[in-house]
């Protein structure tokens, strides 16, 4: 593989991380309304929870071949709530049935609610004959209102990055490959650029790793990115696991061109003193 090769393989990777998406659109909550029998659960709808605050959940319940609303009188509720780290935190406890507002009720501690993150929530309401459920995601932190702040930072960080990246292997291009030879192909010096175009080569691996490990974080912490953080993080570790070959390569690559300009330059002494003895 040639010198260019790898920097048209650099581009591209480069190209592939910069035009990978990794953010996208919360899921909205999953309801079993595709069937005509069964209960249909109706709850009220929050996106953002504050860190460590309390919250009332409620729901109200349908029958969903009638319309009518039910109580207590045949139908349970339970709710289950988890963690943004998918750790069960509350499993299947019985809802408070309020008869003055007709709706089941549950009141989640602050306790529960003390990771910063995406949670998921399900209510869970049967009869003796039927049954019906509703599952949603809600974010807590720190405010309890959208935090965009992360995000901005996220996406300069990746910015800047992509452009590190993109002034390296500019540079890499730019220098030159070989050393300078005359009219007739002799080789006439010795260029130390090419030592600096390696050696970006093998920092650039290290900036690629470094540009992924930022996407994978801002996976994990942004909302509705979670999906692409085990891509992502698959990448960068199977990268990182093979770094050391890269190392090892790059330090060969460059003990081979010292080798070969230590005979450019006998080659040119030879040369020189041909050209003294003649005179």
């Amino acid at each position: 593989m040639g010198e260019r090769d790898v920097t048209l393989i650099l581009v591209t990777f480069v190209i592939i991380l910069i035009l990978m998406p990794f953010i996208s659109a919360a899921p909205p909550p999953q309801k079993n309304v595709n069937i005509n029998t069964g209960l249909e659960v109706e709850f009220t709808e929050i996106d953002f929870i504050e860190n460590g605050q309390f919250h009332l959940f409620n729901a109200h319940v349908f029958n969903i071949s009638t319309g009518l609303e039910v109580t207590n009188s045949t139908t349970t509720c339970k709710f289950s709530l988890f963690d943004n780290t998918g750790f069960h935190l509350i499993n299947e406890v019985v809802m408070t049935y309020e008869l003055d507002a007709e709706d089941w009720d549950y009141n989640v501690t602050g306790g529960n609610f003390t990771r910063n993150g995406i949670y998921s929530a399900l209510i869970h309401c049967f009869t003796a004959e039927i049954g019906g459920f509703v599952s949603f995601n809600l974010e807590v932190t720190e405010t309890g209102f959208e935090d965009k702040q992360p995000e901005i930072i996220y996406a300069v960080l990746l910015i800047l990055m992509f452009l590190l990246d993109l002034l390296v292997i500019f540079i890499i291009i730019r220098l030159e490959v070989e050393n300078p030879k005359d009219e007739k192909g002799n080789f006439i010096g010795i260029t130390l650029k090419k030592y600096g175009r390696i050696v970006l080569i093998g920092i650039s691996y290290g900036l690629i790793l470094i540009t992924l490990n930022l996407m994978n974080a801002a996976a994990l912490n942004l909302s509705g990115a979670t999906q692409f953080a085990g891509i992502i993080g698959g990448i960068f570790l199977a990268m990182l696991s093979v770094a050391w070959i890269w190392t090892l390569s790059i330090i060969i690559w460059i003990a081979l061109v010292i080798w070969d300009d230590g005979k450019i330059v006998k080659e040119i002494r030879a040369r020189l003193e041909e050209m003294e003895n003649v005179v």
